[in-house]
């Protein structure tokens, strides 16, 4: 008997045309999918805390300020920037130990995180249901840590003051005041060890000034009505012990420990502020991109608009091994003065730190990408499918943002004509 052979249907194929078309878009997209993310920039964003090490003034390390929070090192003075490790939580305060510049401090809304391996790993093993904002290794004992934070009870905060003799294992604690307390910050006297101040703000949000002059047991308000606007910053002269103080408003100094404030002829303000450390004339205020230098401890300023960008200054600090030398840093990112303040340029290349709010995609050139980084302005760059996509293999131009808030919220293109972009921006 004669076997037929199998005949092909016609109507089959647009059948077999579509499984093969998905079996090799199915291999397509899973090697997509297996592909790893790659970052493409652009450099910078927001970083909170700037530290350099005690003992190696080559060594940098910054803490972002989005979440996760992220440690980044450099070892160059700024000029390229390595991610270590992560956070899973909120920080609020970091800190190198100054006897070991290895040892970081960090702290989290309710946690105490150290690491004694420069970032690599992290072990919290404190944790109170408080809010924790400041925390300063001492400068003269090796060990002792202080703290400060405030428990919400009854319906209020209670401001904390905390002290550890063994590097953060164990504390014991002080409430500073029976009143509606919030703390934002604590400074440490370098020329008497027993005098610490913590600053923050009462119920009504204004601004509240507390000193202990015997190592933290007592507590006295030296709040006055010169202090206006909330306190930013308190930086203490390590030779004479001056106090000066920076608010939204203005910024005073006390030659008697915070008894008396002293305004300045001029016109200052800032969130941060920073002392020379071999010579304590030259303090540095940061503002909203402008920086203030006095060169007489706090009585005149010179002013320097618009020499950064990224809004509010986060964090000053002078290098230690050349006092020319100031870093700071933004929302935006990391800048370098060398001549005191008066210019400044980037130093964050490899951070990795900026908050994307909207992207936009070139209908007629994929390559072409538009970004906005909060706080900071829209980004471009036209070879964002570079094959091996890399800090060195997407170039970014940085293009002024046009609109007024800090927040854009969509990039749009004209259909009809896809070189008209529209920026929409949001509240901020």
């Amino acid at each position: 008997m004669k076997r037929e052979r199998p005949r092909f249907c016609l109507r089959e194929l647009p059948l077999l045309v579509v499984l093969i078309t998905f079996l090799l878009i199915g291999r397509a997209l899973s090697s997509w999918f297996e592909e790893p993310w790659k970052p493409i920039g652009p450099d910078g964003g927001w970083i909170i805390k700037l530290m350099q090490h005690s003992a190696d003034e080559n060594t940098l390390y910054a803490m972002s300020g989005q979440y996760p929070h992220a440690i980044y090192k450099s070892t160059d003075m700024g000029s390229i920037w390595v991610y270590v490790n992560g956070i899973n939580d909120y920080i609020y305060d970091c800190t190198l130990d100054p006897w070991n510049g290895n040892r970081i401090y960090a702290l989290g809304y309710s946690r105490l995180y150290r690491s004694d391996d420069a970032g690599l790993s992290w072990n919290y093993f404190w944790a109170e249901d408080t809010r924790f904002m400041a925390i300063k290794p001492d400068p003269k004992t090796q060990g002792l840590v202080h703290l400060a934070g405030s428990i919400w009870k009854n319906g209020r905060y209670d401001g904390h003051y905390y002290l550890s003799t063994n590097y953060g294992e164990t504390w014991s604690s002080v409430k500073i005041t029976e009143n509606y307390f919030y703390i934002r910050c604590l400074a440490l006297d370098p020329t008497n060890p027993a005098r610490i101040f913590v600053w923050g703000s009462d119920t009504d949000g204004r601004p509240k000034l507390f000193r202990s002059q015997n190592e933290g047991i007592n507590w006295s308000d030296i709040t006055t009505d010169d202090i206006t606007g909330p306190i930013q910053d308190i930086e203490i002269d390590p030779s004479s012990g001056k106090v000066v103080v920076c608010t939204h408003s203005n910024i005073l100094y006390s030659i008697n420990h915070g008894d008396t404030w002293i305004k300045p002829s001029d016109w200052c303000r800032g969130y941060n502020l920073a002392i020379d450390p071999n010579n304590s004339n030259i303090v540095y205020a940061g503002d909203y991109n402008r920086v203030f230098r006095s060169d007489d401890g706090g009585t005149t300023w010179n002013r320097y608009d618009n020499v950064f960008y990224g809004n509010i200054c986060e964090h000053i600090i002078v290098d230690w091994s050349n006092t020319s030398t100031l870093f700071l840093s933004t929302r935006a990112g990391v800048f370098r003065s060398t001549d005191r303040g008066e210019h400044w340029e980037t130093r964050h290349s490899g951070l990795r730190a900026s908050n994307i709010t909207t992207i936009g995609i070139h209908p007629s050139s994929p390559s072409t990408l538009f970004l906005a980084s909060e706080y900071d302005a829209l980004y471009k760059t036209t070879n964002a499918l570079a094959k091996t996509a890399g800090s060195s293999d997407v170039d970014w131009e940085r293009l002024e943002a046009p609109y007024s808030c800090h927040n854009a919220v969509a990039i749009r293109f004209d259909p009809a004509n896809p070189d008209m972009i529209f920026v929409f921006e949001g509240g901020g």
